[in-house]
């Protein structure tokens, strides 16, 4: 009472100094600077703590200002990202126009138009001295000879894991290298792709601007990707989450199951009854990814998620994703890899909580990534990403 103002107690402090001066600000009152009590949870920062170093200090605000400077630095590098993503994107642009304005001829040629689309394909994860090698590999066509504006500011993300970049032509042959090293034998291990799809009542929804539903654009999207990006090797499972999970497939070889898995994806239905429990359907899909005897050791393993809106009815011991916190400290199952997309506009500790699992994946070596949709139409844009990953991680190239 004698500070006045209204007592703040945050579970978590956002990643910027602006966000936590917006959360101080809401406990004054007139002339009363009001008073916060932060209580968060240590392992919640422990990919941060990870990354960039530094403690967490209980009982003292040095903790705070500890997570604001990683959130600082987590800024820094996504501005360098972009910046590097602009260049890598001016260089593509000048070799194409190139091509397309004074060597046609080289689209004729099967083996050049492959090679174009490949470097098309992962210019997300080229550097500018990258994207020049990769043109070099065209029959006849010089880079050095191209004048450019680009700056090379390295790369703007890594591969994912297992993933090849193209490098110079080796004895006649294209060589490859990715982030785990030599891609020798790669494309033959079975792969393990899980989709956890969202078949909620929201689901049902017709604000896609297109004759279909939230549900049917994913589903759509989903067969898509199976068709063309799922080997007859790699298994495939499914598990759909509402009122209650269900394992709709585990995971399955492709080849063999192909006509059950078909059916199984056409019979998808959304439910009429009303939750949303993403949490624990997570947690589902993590454990069937780490299932003994599944694949090979080596295996990617990846996990393809879809939300349109906030957890609803997880149990209470994981109500706010701590199972799922708690298995990928302990038990993360070996080269995975976490694709998740959201639709819709989700709570900030709905966001938090994903974009945590998808660094913690990333720090591990694997890809993490979060894509977050504002508008439901765009969920087909959103699964061609998942399209490009799958094909970045065999080495494959895809025109989509």
């Amino acid at each position: 009472d004698a500070a006045g103002g209204l007592l703040l107690v945050p579970t978590a402090v956002p990643g910027s100094q602006r966000d936590w001066i917006q959360f101080l600000g809401r406990t004054a009152r007139q002339d009363r600077r009001g008073q916060y009590c932060a209580v968060i949870c240590a392992a919640d920062y422990e990919h941060m703590r990870a990354k960039y170093g530094g403690q967490l200090v209980i009982g003292s605000t040095d903790s705070i200002k500890t997570i604001l400077a990683w959130g600082d630095r987590e800024t820094a590098a996504r501005i360098q990202a972009s910046a590097a993503l602009y260049n890598t994107g001016v260089r593509m642009n000048e070799m194409c126009e190139e091509l397309f304005g004074a060597r046609p001829d080289l689209f004729k040629n099967p083996q050049a138009r492959e090679l174009l689309v490949d470097a098309c394909q992962r210019h997300r994860w080229m550097s500018v001295k990258e994207v020049d090698q990769a043109f070099a590999r065209l029959p006849g066509f010089d880079p050095s000879k191209v004048p450019s504006e680009a700056k090379d500011l390295g790369r703007p993300a890594e591969p994912p894991a297992g993933a090849v970049v193209a490098s110079k032509p080796l004895n006649g042959k294209v060589s490859s290298v990715g982030a785990g090293g030599p891609a020798a034998g790669v494309s033959d291990v079975p792969r393990v792709v899980v989709f956890c799809l969202d078949w909620s009542a929201s689901m049902m929804s017709r604000d896609t601007k297109t004759p279909y539903t939230r549900f049917e654009l994913c589903v759509k999207s989903v067969q898509i990707i199976l068709a063309k990006q799922v080997r007859d090797q790699d298994y495939v499972g499914i598990v759909c989450f509402g009122p209650q999970v269900a394992t709709v497939l585990p995971p399955t070889p492709k080849g063999v199951g192909a006509q059950l898995i078909r059916q199984k994806i056409a019979g998808l239905r959304p439910q009429s009854a009303g939750g949303t429990h993403f949490f624990d359907a997570v947690l589902e899909c993590l454990q069937l990814l780490n299932k003994p005897g599944l694949s090979t050791p080596q295996a990617s393993r990846w996990l393809v998620c879809l939300t349109d809106g906030d957890d609803l009815g997880s149990r209470p011991e994981n109500a706010n994703g701590q199972l799922v916190n708690r298995f990928l400290q302990a038990s993360a199952p070996a080269h995975l890899n976490m694709v998740m997309i959201t639709v819709g506009a989700l709570k900030r500790d709905m966001t938090q909580t994903i974009g945590a699992w998808v660094q913690r994946v990333k720090d591990g070596g694997g890809h993490g990534q979060l894509l977050s949709e504002r508008d439901a139409g765009n969920i087909t844009m959103a699964f061609q990403v998942v399209a490009e990953c799958l094909a970045a991680d065999v080495g494959g190239a895809t025109e989509i």
